[in-house]
């Protein structure tokens, strides 16, 4: 009977060490999350370039700006916000921040252009950030686009034509649309025109205008002719009866 009691016993001791077991554990990760405000919160932010080049070299600024007096910012902020640089196609991210009190803090994310540089098509959204801290100061990231609605990711799109590809599509454009060239044929004569430019048919003949000065003899030709065989026939006929002298 003893024995019986002494081996019920010991599954009852191991259910209390294995109970020991979780409650400690439960004991450790409590501090953790009661510390999650002192664990920094970082921004992430995609960045994605877009080109028939590399380009994976190039360098753009964004800049996290609080929109509260109160909300925690980065180390290294400025008054205009907190400013952090992508290289190529990545995820940067921001500098840690650490909320001990609880409540919703709102930011703006955005990306910072100041020179453009030609070729590149730079994304100009805007994202609302909110970060929810509750009583156990755990946060919470919730991300609106420029139109208002919910996103996963703050993804930056930034796009690079060379310069020589936008003159070659801009010449394309501009060339007119090719023409069928024309079938060569005889040669024929100009259609005449007259003073005023204007073309007449083939085998008009083209009067000159009133107002056109002449030029050269005036006289008719015939008439000369007519006149000169007249005084031909008469001088022959005055030779023929002409009366002798003897």
């Amino acid at each position: 009977m003893i024995s019986r009691t002494g081996a019920a016993r010991k599954p009852t001791i191991w259910f209390v060490i294995w109970i020991l077991v979780a409650m400690s554990f439960v004991l450790l990760c409590t501090p953790m999350t009661a510390r999650a405000a002192e664990n920094p919160l970082r921004i992430a932010v995609e960045q994605v370039l877009e080109s028939s080049s590399d380009v994976t070299g190039n360098s753009f600024a964004y800049r996290l700006k609080p929109l509260g007096t109160n909300n925690p910012m980065p180390e290294g902020s400025a008054a205009e916000g907190y400013t952090f640089y992508a290289t190529g196609n990545t995820t940067a991210e921001t500098g840690p921040l650490a909320f001990s009190q609880q409540g919703i803090f709102r930011y703006e994310l955005f990306q910072v252009i100041g020179k453009e540089t030609p070729g590149w098509t730079y994304d100009r959204r805007t994202y609302v950030v909110e970060v929810h801290v509750d009583e156990r100061r755990t946060t919470r990231l919730v991300a609106y686009n420029e139109v208002g609605a919910k996103v996963d990711k703050l993804r930056f799109t930034n796009k690079f034509e060379s310069i020589d590809e936008e003159e070659q599509s801009e010449e394309e454009v501009r060339l007119p649309a090719p023409t069928s060239a024309p079938v060569p044929g005889p040669a024929t004569d100009p259609l005449p025109t007259d003073l005023l430019g204007n073309r007449g048919s083939p085998g008009d003949v083209i009067m000159d205008s009133p107002d056109t000065p002449k030029t050269g003899d005036e006289n008719d030709l015939w008439l000369w002719i007519v006149l000169i065989i007249f005084s031909l026939f008469s001088l022959t006929a005055i030779h023929t009866k002409k009366p002798c002298s003897r």
